[in-house]
């Protein structure tokens, strides 16, 4: 139960660090990005206004892997002990 629990802290890490990075590269883009970014992922633009602004500090995956992927990165949660990868894949 104990590495079960471990690797759950690690998952949450990971995608963390990924949804610091992407809330950092969304305070770049001006208004209409936000807007056109949130269309082409299929998520609501209240869904990055919340991540921008802090109302929501533990997003989903797939929402971040959406984000992610439109913002021209792939998505790559390493195994043991790495840091997940983002790299420019457009």
């Amino acid at each position: 139960m104990a590495q079960s629990a471990a690797a759950r802290n690690r998952f949450q890490r990971r995608r963390h660090l990924i949804f610091i990075q992407i809330v950092d590269d969304l305070h770049k883009l001006n208004y209409a990005s936000h807007q056109h970014l949130a269309r082409t992922a299929g998520v609501s633009y209240s869904t990055l206004y919340a991540w921008m602004f802090g109302e929501t500090l533990t997003p989903r995956i797939d929402t971040i892997a959406k984000i992610a992927w439109e913002m021209g990165m792939t998505l790559e949660l390493v195994k043991r002990r790495t840091k997940p990868k983002l790299s420019q894949v457009k």
